[in-house]
């Protein structure tokens, strides 16, 4: 398979795909603040952006997985079909999880078991006022 490059992992308060194909992504962050945990956020997105990935079939997966304990709190398996464009992009939405403890917590892609992505995503107290 050609090298697929990963060019975007943006977590936002919220990913759409508009009725003409277009894709929305609203408030960008890389951290959330909870006084205490577990902490259940509000639904938010995911947005994945990949390019040079040849026309065919693929699986992509991908895990959000707190770095300390290792324990996975959003598994994703997606197959996905690619045109000739080349380009990927693929807005998640996310509900109903629960971040177990503060830290960091490492988001992983995977494009038919190659990893082509990451980033990370943490969990902190806010700052006493």
């Amino acid at each position: 398979m050609t090298e697929a490059n990963c060019y975007a992992i943006l977590f936002a308060d919220r990913v759409i795909r508009e009725d003409n194909g277009k894709i929305g992504v609203i408030g960008l962050f890389e951290n959330f603040f909870s006084p205490a945990v577990p902490f259940q956020p509000q639904p938010w997105g995911i947005f994945l952006g990949l390019d040079n990935v040849p026309p065919g079939r693929y699986v992509l997966t991908a895990n959000l997985v707190h770095e300390q304990t290792q324990a996975v709190i959003l598994p994703i398996s997606l197959n996905v079909e690619q045109s000739n464009s080349g380009v990927v992009q693929i807005p998640l939405p996310v509900a109903g999880i629960a971040f177990p403890a503060f830290g960091k917590y490492s988001f992983t892609l995977n494009l038919d078991g190659t990893q082509v992505g990451s980033r990370i995503l943490t969990v902190t107290k806010p700052a006493a006022p």
